[in-house]
């Protein structure tokens, strides 16, 4: 019988042989854990995403449902289960910063007949109207709440007694001035009452019911007040607060009304944007007001740049370059400010040295006698 080494399959030894099969059936079966591990790879990779896909889902319905909960389903202002959470906020900042806070009851007159006469859902149709423009003229910080059937409220923070009122009289004449379809002319009254810490809710409320019961008694379509207000800040913790403000000032204008105004709000909206960092705002708000005054700065400069194209200004190109590296310094400080690495002085810096002291008082001075009349 021949040695195992000299046995042959096929011409070639059957030790090589059999080699060679052991070695197809292990690349075989490394190929299918391969395969495996791939599939399996595709699967873990399919299952994450549908995790993902599934959190956010889940984070959208669950903001719905705070929203849903929160919120009045007519008029989307906020209902009085969100203003009790929001307003102990407001009550403990201004007690503890010394800001005062300002409490504006809103009711409309004769609402009862706009209902009997014209139907309830024209009746809606109004509370939604007034809703729409009581929001247009508030600001970011400010809340509107729906507080019964036809009785908004309005929460002020930084905002005092003289404030108040001004606003409240805006508000009754824009409400006045609008023609509702179908109902015609609509009017409100107002009542107005300023925080004094260390009240509770309750006699702060009533202060503001009160002054609203005199706006009816005195004929409606009225702004009545409580004459309490708080002579002095509680502390001084923040008294910076009374001097980070730029002021806006008719000589800055350049005599094109756009620009004008939008110069003027640019200013608003950073002391916006200032007053909440120092008083302590909710950082979503201060998001919002850091968006806000982002969009506006870049829709200003393109506004402006488009006017200095259409009158033929030599600089324009150097001035545009300025606005590109002026917009790109404020979306790093946004994005500082996301990542809690944003230091109030370097806002400061950006809005009084950057934007006010070298772009508006500056720069566009450059332009001014192209639009001056």
């Amino acid at each position: 019988m021949p040695a195992a080494s000299t046995v042959s399959i096929l011409g070639l030894p059957a030790a090589l042989l059999l080699g060679v099969i052991l070695l197809a059936a292990a690349a075989g079966a490394v190929l299918a854990v391969s395969r495996r591990l791939r599939r399996a790879d595709r699967e873990q990779a399919e299952l994450r995403a549908l995790i993902l896909a599934n959190e956010q889902q889940l984070g959208q319905a669950r903001k719905a449902l705070e929203e849903l909960a929160s919120t009045d389903p007519l008029t989307r202002a906020w209902n009085r289960r969100h203003f009790g959470e929001m307003v102990e906020g407001e009550r403990h900042r201004s007690g503890r910063y010394g800001h005062p806070l300002t409490l504006l009851l809103l009711d409309i007159d004769h609402f009862k007949r706009i209902n009997d006469t014209h139907g309830h859902a024209l009746g809606d149709q109004v509370l939604l109207g007034i809703a729409d423009r009581i929001r247009s003229g508030i600001r970011v910080s400010d809340s509107l709440t729906r507080w019964s059937g036809e009785a908004f409220l309005i929460l002020l923070p930084n905002t005092g007694l003289p404030g108040g009122r001004r606003l409240a009289e805006r508000i009754r004449e824009d409400i006045e001035a609008h023609l509702f379809e179908r109902v015609g002319r609509v009017t409100v009254s107002l009542g107005l009452a300023e925080y004094l810490p260390p009240a509770g809710l309750e006699p702060w409320l009533e202060r503001a019911d009160q002054a609203l019961c005199r706006a009816k008694r005195k004929g409606r379509n009225r702004v009545e007040f409580d004459p309490q207000h708080r002579e002095k800040p509680a502390r001084t913790d923040h008294v910076e607060n009374a001097f980070l403000k730029l002021v806006w000032s008719p000589v800055y204008r350049c005599g094109n009304e756009l620009i004008d105004a939008q110069h003027e709000r640019l200013f608003q909206l950073s002391n916006d944007l200032v007053e909440a960092m120092l008083s302590g705002r909710p950082e979503d708000e201060l998001k919002l007001l850091a968006a806000n005054l982002l969009s506006d700065l870049a829709q200003h400069f393109h506004d402006e740049e488009t006017l200095l194209r259409r009158l033929g200004y030599h600089g324009l190109r150097e001035h545009a370059d300025l606005h590109a590296r002026l917009l790109a310094r404020g979306r790093e400080l946004r994005q500082s400010f996301e990542e809690g690495r944003l230091a109030l002085g370097g806002l400061l810096q950006f809005l009084a040295q950057d934007m006010v002291a070298q772009h508006l008082l500056k720069a566009d001075r450059e332009f001014f006698h192209l639009t001056e009349d």
